[in-house]
């Protein structure tokens, strides 16, 4: 776990956007309003949130050695239009579970859920040497899973998420290839941002 810890403050850059680890500082009320916001969090687990609690969610996520946890910046004006994170990484199977969230709604559908996402399966791939990553999604976020598609997710399970009835786990393999030791179909845990 050492190599995760040694990326706790590394920023990840790409054409548009670049990730920056999230600190306690980063929250504010625009931040917390995403996580408010009926549209913005209708496919989250997170459903309310003050800015005290956000601030030790983002506090627990920077101490978790097992999780990397990311604000998305525009390059062009340093605005924070969203997060990502991986969380847990294991060890062990070499993978990770994605989470992400764009909750500026001026930078929905404008291609920066797959940038992001992209970036992240490089950095998870090149430098992590992680085998998999996977996520869960509600198939009634469309653009949610279109964007996990460009990305090279494929669907690996039907109703698979715990608590909902409309979702399906998704992965994508180092290489593109699965393992011949191929993980269980879904993991045992569900994070939310």
């Amino acid at each position: 776990m050492s190599l995760i810890l040694s990326y706790k403050e590394e920023i990840l850059t790409g054409k548009r956007i670049y990730l920056k680890p999230l600190r306690e500082s980063d929250v504010t009320e625009e931040y917390c309003s995403w996580l408010n916001d009926t549209d913005i969090n209708r496919f989250l687990s997170t459903k309310r949130s003050s800015i005290q609690e956000l601030e030790k969610y983002v506090h627990d996520r920077y101490d978790d050695p097992f999780c990397l946890f990311y604000g998305i910046y525009l390059k062009n004006d340093d605005k924070h239009i969203g997060n990502i994170k991986l969380e847990p990484i294991d060890a062990i199977t070499q993978s990770a579970i994605v989470g992400i969230l764009i909750g500026d709604k001026q930078s929905w559908r404008k291609g920066y859920c797959t940038e992001v996402m992209t970036l992240i399966v490089r950095f998870a791939f090149d430098v992590l040497n992680l085998k998999y990553l996977e996520l869960g999604v509600d198939e009634r976020n469309v653009d949610a899973v279109r964007c996990y598609q460009k990305a090279g997710f494929l669907k690996v399970s039907e109703n698979a998420i715990p608590r909902e009835k409309t979702g399906f786990w998704m992965r994508i393999y180092n290489q593109g290839q699965e393992p011949k030791d191929k993980p269980p179909d879904s993991p045992a845990t569900q994070s939310g941002l």
